[in-house]
């Protein structure tokens, strides 16, 4: 699987060369960043083990910014408790 990623990732990169005519140097690394972590993230519906989701979070405390995404999408949420009971429809009247 991870070949196969590599190899996604690597025509992705030369399609992207190819559509530019001209290349921004800092632009291009980070569209590069941007679609190696996206190719690399945990997609729906894949269930981690205890360990892979401490590891996940090791990592994500270690970013500069562990708020977003490359792409500004939040990675963390916070609900309080009060958010939780009116989701599922517990909140007592």
């Amino acid at each position: 699987a991870n070949l196969d990623n590599a190899l996604e990732i690597v025509r992705d990169i030369f399609a992207l060369l190819y559509s530019k005519k001209e290349v921004d140097v800092l632009r291009f690394r980070d569209d590069i960043a941007k679609q190696i972590s996206c190719k690399a993230s945990i997609k729906a519906n894949k269930h981690l083990n205890n360990l892979e989701i401490d590891t996940l979070i090791k990592n994500l405390n270690q970013c500069e910014n562990p708020w977003t995404c490359p792409h500004g999408r939040p990675t963390i949420i916070k609900f309080s408790v009060n958010d939780l009971e009116r989701m599922f429809e517990r909140i007592q009247k």
